[in-house]
């Protein structure tokens, strides 16, 4: 197999996997991926959201943990039902053979591509607090794209796994907020029972005046 007879996401993935690739970006690029996992997610950003509003920790902490508890649950469900190559695997012919070269940081990883997990988890949490707190959230944005691109620089993913991760976080995001805006709705107010009183019939009236 010959390079030039690579897809779209292989040619994108050595596009930003070879361009990109510097000894400064590497600790960089390793400290934007860790922060896809849950731990250091968790470590990053509660204190976060404890300094911003103290008072609403408790609620926020609460939101934090369901969308990252849908985010593993979906991306680990699409990871297994699929179960995709990823770039050392999907190019694995051609690494071999030395006509193509992949920059990897960490331990090396073959199977179960998509979506990327560490893309779908920082989207989920960036795409629900972007809704309470609009700075915050855009910051976490960027944080997360910058997330996404590690996993492409880092060697684990194609771009459209990563892709992916975003769109399906994103949604998370949007759902878990929905679900937390409808359950925070104040019941409607009961209507008052009104007596509707019926009067008798016209001639049960005359017949009662004239007894």
């Amino acid at each position: 197999m010959d390079a030039t007879a690579l897809g779209l996401d292989s040619r994108l993935f050595l596009l930003i996997n070879n361009g990109l690739e510097s000894p400064f970006l590497d600790p960089l690029m390793a400290v934007a991926t860790r922060l896809g996992e849950p731990l250091f997610l968790a470590l990053f950003l509660l204190p976060a959201l404890w300094i911003l509003d103290r008072p609403h920790f408790r609620r926020n902490l609460l939101l934090f943990i369901a969308a990252l508890t849908a985010a593993i649950a979906a991306s680990e469900t699409f990871k297994y039902l699929l179960d995709t190559p990823r770039p050392l695997k999907g190019m694995k012919a051609l690494i071999d053979g030395g006509t193509v070269h992949v920059h990897v940081l960490f331990h090396p990883k073959y199977d179960r591509g998509f979506p990327s997990g560490h893309a779908t988890r920082i989207f989920s949490v960036a795409v629900l607090f972007l809704f309470f707190y609009k700075k915050t959230g855009w910051m976490l944005i960027a944080i997360g794209t910058l997330t996404a691109l590690s996993r492409i620089y880092v060697g684990a993913h194609y771009p459209s796994d990563v892709l992916g991760g975003i769109v399906i976080g994103s949604a998370i995001g949007v759902i878990v907020y929905r679900v937390y805006n409808w359950k925070s709705q104040p019941a409607p107010p009961l209507r008052a029972s009104t007596t509707v009183q019926i009067s008798p019939p016209p001639d049960e009236i005359n017949d009662r005046q004239n007894q």
